[in-house]
């Protein structure tokens, strides 16, 4: 019996610039409009819109909230986040930094 085996090579590909190019395309989509699929309400009524995705693999709690109910555009009421909270957690979880005046 003869048996021909062929020998598969692995080529690895690595993206240099990854994390830096994936930090910039979050930070750029937090300004644009395109793709959103979930907004968030303040409970003052401030809606700020935002993507599942971003909001999932940066929050359990999201992840969690956005699973349970599969609707294309859920709108998201947060009791007890002001406007300023939920602006200052948007550009956290897109930016991945924010500047908070303590209260002494």
């Amino acid at each position: 019996i003869y048996l021909k085996v062929k020998m598969l090579e692995k080529c690895n590909f690595k993206w240099q610039d990854f994390q830096p190019h994936l930090a910039n395309t979050f930070s750029t989509l937090k300004n644009d409009k395109s793709f959103v699929d979930v907004t968030l309400m303040s409970d003052d009524f401030h809606m700020v819109s935002a993507h599942k995705v971003v909001l999932s693999a940066s929050s359990e709690y999201f992840k969690n909230v956005l699973s349970y109910r599969n609707h294309s555009h859920p709108l998201l009421y947060l009791d007890g986040i002001s406007k300023n909270d939920l602006n200052n957690v948007i550009d956290y979880i897109y930016i991945g930094k924010i500047q908070i005046h303590q209260n002494y």
